[in-house]
């Protein structure tokens, strides 16, 4: 059972709490607790008579896997009778953190601070091993955690305080006396004998000097800076607003608009909340994760909000059918590619065979005369249109021969066809187009000079077909072809 001690009744049984405190140049401790217990209130709460059998026990008790750390009292560098050092808050937490019991750590804080020698190295090393333990720890103050108190509740990874409990006081405090004057009074006659004029700085038989109340000031000022970067660092403030608290203590949720906690609960509900987001047992070894270990685990929750599930067992399903439907979508835009292959295969096959009717219904029906056909570059000139243009083309053309003509010698035909290519060209600009002809040549999309080219080669080649003499032609060579 824990009962209340103050400082009279310590004192009485020989232990002086401040006494150690006092050994220390500077405390970061609440100054409104330490008039508070020169009247009367308690210093702190310990086992009866510090039984030994109390001490056996494991320093913290744990409730459904989280293992509940009592920090009461004033605290001192290191442990002594009934003061807590920062020594043993370290040892114990290690513990905690080694018990595979322990699955979280609630650290219940009742102090108003203590000793700034050790402070704030040991509160470094016990956030390292917060850290490498993979598990999760809270302060609570219950329902004061002050100075150096709260610089080790900076250690947690969550802040809790109740409505009417107080955080903070992040500042160091020094003081100096002087009996100069009243041993003057009394006749006593005091004499320091120093090396060095700063030797003597804090004596309480001598007067106090200016230099040696600015040494004072610069060492607290010192260690303030210390206490400011370290809560600044672990609240996600700056230096800067820290100190603007000017050590100040806040209360509810006013401790959580300032920066120093982080939500405003109960201790029942703390110690609920603490037990029901803990991992269950058994699962120690998943909390100390390598980096690339927590990007897959990441990485898996995602995926398991995206599809709803709460839990791997749910999602997995929905998983599985995620993936199936992926290899499905491939499956389809390879078919659709081949797909698209095949039909425009097929276009391109349609098209040639359309473009090779259209030229031999021409041919039919007299329009398009086999020297035409033949020649390569009435020919390209063709293949550059489209279906529909082919089409109109054609259809603007007048007849060139008769459906069914005679032929002639393949001698006399080459030998007129070449002359026709002669007076073509010869004759080629003086040809004029009808307007028929050139709605069809400006609806083919053929430059008029071709048109004219190709109108004056035709009419070559049909004087030539009918067995008219054509230029340059001599009458022994008509006469040797009739």
């Amino acid at each position: 059972m824990k009962l209340p001690h103050t400082l009279q009744s310590l004192r009485a049984s020989g232990r002086d709490p401040l006494g150690l405190l006092r050994a220390d140049e500077v405390l970061a401790v609440d100054a409104g607790w330490l008039a508070r217990v020169a009247s009367g209130a308690p210093v702190g709460f310990w086992d009866e008579d510090d039984a030994p059998a109390a001490r056996a026990k494991t320093p913290y008790t744990i409730v459904n896997g989280v293992a509940v750390y009592d920090i009461s009292g004033p605290l001192s560098q290191r442990g002594w009778m009934c003061l807590p050092g920062y020594d043993t808050i370290a040892r114990d937490l290690q513990a905690a953190l080694d018990d595979s019991a322990v699955r979280s750590v609630l650290l219940r804080m009742n102090t108003p601070g203590g000793a700034a020698s050790g402070c704030f190295e040991a509160v470094q090393q016990m956030r390292a091993a917060v850290e490498a333990s993979g598990k999760r720890v809270v302060a609570f103050s219950d329902e004061s955690c002050y100075s150096a108190g709260y610089a080790i509740a900076c250690i947690a990874d969550e802040i809790v305080v109740p409505e009417p409990g107080g955080v903070g006081s992040v500042g160091v405090i020094s003081s100096m006396v002087s009996w100069a004057k009243a041993n003057e009074t009394e006749g006593v006659d005091f004499r320091l004998f120093v090396s060095g004029a700063e030797k003597g700085d804090g004596v309480p038989n001598v007067p106090i000097s200016d230099g040696a109340a600015a040494r004072a000031q610069a060492r607290v000022e010192q260690l303030a800076s210390i206490f400011a970067r370290w809560v600044a660092a672990r609240r996600g403030m700056t230096p800067e607003s820290v100190r603007a608290l000017e050590a100040g203590v806040r209360y509810g949720a006013d401790a959580v608009s300032a920066g120093l906690a982080d939500r405003v609960a109960s201790y029942p509900a703390t110690l609920a909340a603490l037990a029901a987001a803990s991992p269950t047992p058994g699962t120690e070894n998943a909390m100390a994760m390598t980096e690339d270990e927590k990007k897959i685990h990441d990485v898996g929750s995602a995926m398991l909000t995206m599809v709803g599930a709460k839990a791997p067992d749910e999602g997995l399903p929905s998983l599985a059918a995620m993936k199936q439907a992926a290899a499905r979508a491939v499956e389809l835009a390879t078919e659709n590619t081949q797909l698209r292959a095949t039909v425009a295969a097929a276009e391109k096959k349609a098209d040639a065979s359309a473009r090779a009717e259209v030229l031999a219904d021409g041919m039919r029906t007299g329009k398009i005369s086999k020297a035409m056909a033949d020649d390569p570059e009435w020919m390209a000139m063709v293949d550059g249109f489209s279906l529909g243009q082919i089409k109109t083309f054609v259809g603007k053309l007048p007849a060139q021969v008769p459906a069914a003509g005679p032929t002639r010698p393949a001698k006399a035909s080459t030998a007129r066809d070449a002359a026709a290519r002669a007076t073509a060209a010869r004759g080629g600009e003086a040809v004029e187009l009808t307007a028929e002809e050139i709605q069809a040549a400006n609806i083919a999309r053929v430059p008029l000079e071709k048109a004219r080219a190709a109108k004056a080669l035709r009419l070559a080649r049909t004087a030539a077909s009918s067995g008219a003499q054509l230029p340059g032609d001599d009458d022994d060579e008509d006469e040797e072809e009739v």
